[in-house]
């Protein structure tokens, strides 16, 4: 479970799943990939602090996905 200001998600299977196909895609750290399937299944904004360097390969898909750098915002 992930707890927040407001909202609480329970880590289900589906972002289990969802987490393991981005991880196998994308080549991203598992947290980061948690983060945007948790992000998926609630319909919010994946955000992230910068573009880190594992990113920079991936950064045309992780714009499809709605992912946020708050250096860019």
């Amino acid at each position: 479970m992930v707890e927040g200001k407001g909202i609480q998600v329970n880590i289900t299977e589906e972002i289990e799943k969802r987490a393991g196909e981005l991880k196998k895609e994308l080549h991203l750290a598992l947290p980061e990939c948690y983060v945007i399937a948790t992000a998926e299944l609630i319909k919010g904004s994946p955000l992230f602090r910068r573009v880190e360097k594992e990113m920079e390969p991936v950064l045309d898909k992780l714009e499809e996905l709605g992912v946020l750098f708050l250096d860019s915002i």
